[in-house]
């Protein structure tokens, strides 16, 4: 397990395609005209990410209860290759088996570096 601070991992590449834009944009109406991928799609594909590179054992459920501190340093390009970097900030036991953590999400599209980051918060229950 990584420390407050450390990097826990990196998923793998994934490719925002032209469709998925289209599909995203057709739900929630937001067009990107530009031909760049629309941030909220980043922000909800790297949350889907993350949840690859770890996972839980005896919690009852888990919650993402906030996302917080939404950066972005430079568009992404429609089919982009995209992934993220997963940092645990902070971690703390609360009583009755809950367990609150925060996550630092850094988003890094192929040939362009990290393009952008954001916080999301966490909350696991165990039995």
């Amino acid at each position: 397990m990584a420390a407050a601070g450390e990097e826990f991992g990196v998923s793998r590449w994934v490719t925002l395609s032209a469709r998925e834009a289209e599909l995203f944009a057709s739900s929630t109406g937001q067009l990107r005209p530009d031909g760049n991928l629309p941030r909220e799609l980043l922000v909800a594909r790297m949350a889907s990410l993350m949840m690859e590179l770890f996972g839980v054992r005896g919690r009852k459920f888990g919650l993402n209860y906030g996302i917080d501190d939404v950066r972005f340093q430079r568009e992404v390009a429609t089919g982009s290759d995209v992934r993220v970097h997963l940092v645990l900030e902070q971690c703390s036991a609360r009583d009755g088996g809950v367990i609150d953590a925060e996550w630092r999400l850094d988003i890094e599209a192929r040939g362009l570096g990290r393009v952008g980051t954001f916080v999301a918060r966490t909350r696991y229950v165990f039995e």
